[in-house]
């Protein structure tokens, strides 16, 4: 694997507190998914072969690769103390994996439809699948042979499950309204709607589970009040679809990627655009910040990650 260090394409528009100071580009390796341990600066990357590829952000080198996957792995997430990884592909496999050792640990296919994301709760004892078969599903790690909630979209079009906060309720992208949140028995908690009612692609909620931002088919996205739906504003600047959007560890910022080939930083507090990148991946670049706040990490229009330094730290 060739690296290449390069400086960043960006434009600082406000705020230059934010800044990435040089970019270390991963050629070679076609990425479709990226996940970063909930400690340090590790990254895990999901390769277009089926592998996974676990990298250092600061030296860039490759720590791990990890195999077994027929198809591409589109989903992935650490545990909260990142002693478990799971990954999921495109032939509705979920793999759970030791990171002590990084041997399989065991492999459902729960879903009928390629995985589209996996997250764990903050205790570490729940996970949610989401299928594109409309499907989400709660699973107890301690025992996954049967799911504990079975969450049909019934036509909604479920995307990016994830839990929010200290909580057990987690959030749901949808086609038809921009966001539901639910209990761990499937009862609604809030309805999150707004988009011009097209829709969204993808959904992030904050550590603290306050605010939840969510990736528009009209272009925005959109920022809400988790606990009651309140739309509190949007941040306008991409020029198509939105398709992925995540918080910063400390909440001040959201990155968003979109089918505009461009991926974008917000404060999330001002709404104020804080920076561009040009030339990222045509259908929506994944997105990650490393848990030690110090680098973003995205891929860029030849599929390749780019781990950016940042100049400041974003815990």
């Amino acid at each position: 694997m060739v690296i290449h260090s390069v400086l960043a394409c960006a434009l600082i528009n406000q705020a230059p507190k934010f800044s990435i100071v040089s970019s270390r580009i991963l050629t070679g390796v076609r990425a479709v998914s990226i996940a970063c341990s909930p400690t340090g600066s590790k990254i895990a990357i999901g390769v277009e072969d089926g592998t996974i590829r676990i990298v250092d952000a600061g030296s860039g080198a490759t720590l791990r690769i990890l195999k077994g996957h027929p198809q591409a792995a589109q989903a992935l997430a650490w545990s909260p103390n990142g002693k478990q990884f799971v990954s999921g592909d495109e032939t509705a496999r979920i793999f759970f994996w030791n990171t002590a050792s990084w041997a399989k640990v065991k492999e459902i296919r729960p879903h009928t439809k390629p995985i589209q994301n996996l997250a764990f709760n903050a205790k570490g004892t729940l996970m949610v699948s989401t299928g594109q078969d409309d499907m989400v599903k709660l699973w107890n790690l301690a025992d996954t042979k049967k799911p504990k909630l079975d969450y049909a979209g019934k036509g909604a079009n479920l995307f990016g499950a994830r839990f929010v906060g200290a909580t057990d309720n987690f959030a749901m992208a949808t086609l038809t309204t921009a966001a539901r949140v639910v209990s761990p028995v499937g009862a609604t908690k809030a309805t999150l709607t707004g988009h011009g009612g097209l829709g969204i692609n993808d959904l992030d909620v904050n550590v603290a589970g306050t605010r939840t931002a969510t990736a528009g088919r009209d272009n925005f996205v959109g920022l809400f009040e988790t606990s009651t739906g309140k739309r509190l504003g949007y941040f306008k600047g991409h020029a198509d679809w939105v398709q992925r959007v995540l918080f910063s560890p400390n909440g001040r910022w959201l990155a968003s990627s979109s089918t505009d080939g461009t991926v974008k930083v917000w404060d999330a507090k001002s709404f104020a655009s804080i920076l561009t990148l040009q030339q990222q991946r045509a259908v929506g670049s994944p997105l990650g910040f490393t848990a030690n706040g110090q680098f973003f990490v995205t891929v860029n229009a030849f599929d390749f990650p780019v781990i950016h330094k940042l100049g400041l730290i974003v815990k």
